[in-house]
């Protein structure tokens, strides 16, 4: 029986193990005959075939980021429900997964093959729920605690569609000082804080092109960063000075924080699909922020510090629970249906 090599380049963050020189991750199949090279041929030119392949492989492994025994089933199941004209080259990629079992997957993983950070084309998160915000009232109230004594953090979200002018997240305290991440410009997501008694007012901000994007902003006490999809940006000083400002400019909130809010100047809300909403009590490094972005849960993310994580995944209902098992869950406020999909 005929055995054909086979290199499959640009396997969701495969890397090769082998002596063939090929660009990028890829992996190595020994095919066993039945299918001609033009097959293979016509694969490689597929982009769609490779997505499907490598939303298949996300999707077993993002609950932790890597392949385990436990999830080493769903990853060869669902590599082999990808459609594909020629079945055998799906049924080629089955028998090698099948060949190297969980353990010799892990061992592959270890060396960064098949990380989920390390898939470009994974970026998109599985299907599953989310939270919508009407652009019109709605917001979720979040437990006043999370407002206090907090002087640097961390907050990142998945969104979608995000319109209008208005707070992705924002408190408002005493004086008042108001910290707003969100859209205070069309077409640029940003930070600021507010302090109208005291005449402060800093503002850093990016621009966002349409579509889904993971947004996050830290501060480590003395200055904000900004994140589009997991890179860190340059930001643009829009007034005052990158102070970094956090939860402790606003200190004593007596409404608590909030999910979505209005803009201060216009009174407008955001419209937004939301999921995976997290908060963490430290600055994350630029590399945890890129992890995020390529589909690790926020619990595997430095867990020690994580205050809080909203999957919105709840679908029904006026409570946002709180995934973290630190309490923090919120309250839907507003008059928009609240629930929807990724």
């Amino acid at each position: 029986m005929a055995t054909a090599l086979l290199v499959f380049g640009v396997i969701p963050g495969v890397d090769i193990v082998s002596t063939a020189v090929v660009a990028g991750a890829a992996i190595l199949f020994y095919f066993i005959s039945g299918s001609t090279l033009s097959d293979f041929n016509t694969a490689l030119a597929d982009a769609s075939l490779w997505s499907d392949v490598q939303c298949a492989i996300y999707e077993a492994i993002s609950a932790d980021g890597y392949v385990t025994d436990a999830n080493f089933a769903a990853v060869v199941s669902g590599v082999g429900g990808v459609t594909y004209a020629h079945a055998d080259v799906i049924t080629a990629m089955v028998q090698y997964m099948n060949g190297l079992e969980a353990t010799g997957l892990i061992g592959l993983q270890n060396t960064g093959s098949l990380y989920v950070g390390d898939c470009s084309a994974c970026t998109v998160p599985p299907s599953g729920g989310a939270g919508v915000f009407n652009g019109t009232d709605d917001y979720v109230l979040l437990p006043s605690a999370l407002g206090y004594h907090a002087s640097y953090g961390t907050f990142a979200v998945w969104t979608e569609g995000l319109g209008g002018l208005g707070a992705l997240f924002d408190g408002v305290g005493a004086g008042p000082a108001y910290l707003f991440f969100g859209v205070h410009t069309a077409g640029r997501i940003g930070v600021y804080f507010d302090y109208p008694a005291g005449g402060v007012f800093n503002m850093v901000d990016t621009a966002l092109s349409a579509g889904r994007h993971h947004v996050a902003v830290t501060s480590d006490g003395s200055q904000w960063r900004l994140y589009v999809d997991g890179g860190a940006v340059t930001p643009t000083l829009v007034g005052g000075s990158n102070a970094g400002e956090w939860l402790q400019a606003i200190a004593n909130n007596p409404s608590g924080v909030r999910l979505s809010g209005a803009e201060s100047a216009t009174g407008t809300y955001i419209s937004a699909t939301v999921w995976d909403m997290a908060m963490y009590s430290a600055a994350l490094a630029a590399s945890d922020i890129a992890a995020l972005a390529a589909g690790a849960l926020p619990n595997v993310v430095q867990p020690a510090e994580l205050l809080a994580w909203w999957p919105f995944d709840d679908g029904a209902g006026t409570v946002v629970r709180d995934a973290s098992g630190n309490g923090n869950a919120g309250s839907w406020h507003g008059s928009g249906a609240h629930w929807g999909p990724r």
